[in-house]
């Protein structure tokens, strides 16, 4: 069995991955927060001031307006069509609420409570995506903790297995695996902290219809679940050495 410590470990990829979901998930923050500003805009039936270019009280029309902006803001960001397998209606749907797209597309007036709960929802939106860019950042810092956290447990277990463990010494056998046992306990306290850690993620709103944190970013690597993977891996090894220390002792001289 090759050992994944020979290597240095690395989330590089999966960081990449982050990094990049960061970006777009605060191109869709400030796109939401723009668009909440574009309906501030927009007149509502009992408003004295100057028109805007966008109202029309006809029946049907006030929809086609707030799809019209919603398209321009949400539709164009480069990432659209590749992150959301939606159509228009779908999304404005599922950001800005059922009722309330069911309420414009049936008033022929554009009423200013109406106004306001589009407003609310957009900026709903925006909050949403604020909230979960912190758990994007909080992961970034959770990948690099793991992985200087890992990288010492490898060093100190490549240090340890380089040992002969068919040399006929009963306390430095005793002794590696006493080691042995404290690295696998450390990588059993990873791998809870680790699990902690993605239920805490899960919880945010933007994660209800996209699964845990991990599927949700890392489906299209080699492991769904890198971080745990690694940690199974190693503790696998260890526990072999462990066997492999347990079966030298047996075959020790009984003095």
């Amino acid at each position: 069995m090759k050992m994944i410590c020979e290597e240095t470990i690395s989330f590089d990829t999966q960081k990449e991955i982050v990094d990049q979901e960061i970006k777009e998930i605060t191109q869709e923050e400030e796109a939401f927060i723009s668009l909440s500003k574009d309906f501030e805009e927009l007149e509502s039936a009992v408003s004295t001031t100057k028109k805007t270019p966008y109202v029309n009280q006809e029946r049907g029309n006030n929809i086609q307006v707030i799809k019209q902006l919603y398209s321009e803001r949400i539709l164009e960001l480069p990432h659209y069509s590749e992150a959301y397998d939606e159509d228009l209606r779908q999304h404005m749907i599922h950001e800005l609420g059922k009722g309330i797209i069911i309420a414009i597309e049936q008033s022929s007036d554009f009423y200013p409570k109406l106004k306001q709960a589009l407003i609310n929802a957009a900026v709903s939106s925006a909050e949403n995506r604020t909230n979960f860019k912190q758990k994007l950042k909080q992961e970034q810092e959770n990948l690099k903790k793991f992985e200087e956290e890992l990288n010492k447990i490898c060093s100190e277990l490549s240090s340890i297995t380089s040992d002969d463990y068919q040399i006929n010494d009963f306390n430095g056998l005793r002794y590696s695996h006493a080691r042995l046992t404290e690295l696998f306990t450390e990588c059993e306290e990873l791998s809870t902290q680790r699990q902690k850690k993605i239920q805490k993620h899960n919880t945010d709103p933007h994660l209800k219809e996209n699964g845990q944190i991990e599927t949700y970013l890392y489906s299209q690597c080699e492991n769904t679940y890198p971080v745990l993977s690694v940690i199974a891996e190693i503790s696998d090894f260890i526990e072999q050495n462990m066997y492999t220390i347990e079966d030298s002792i047996s075959k020790l001289p009984v003095e």
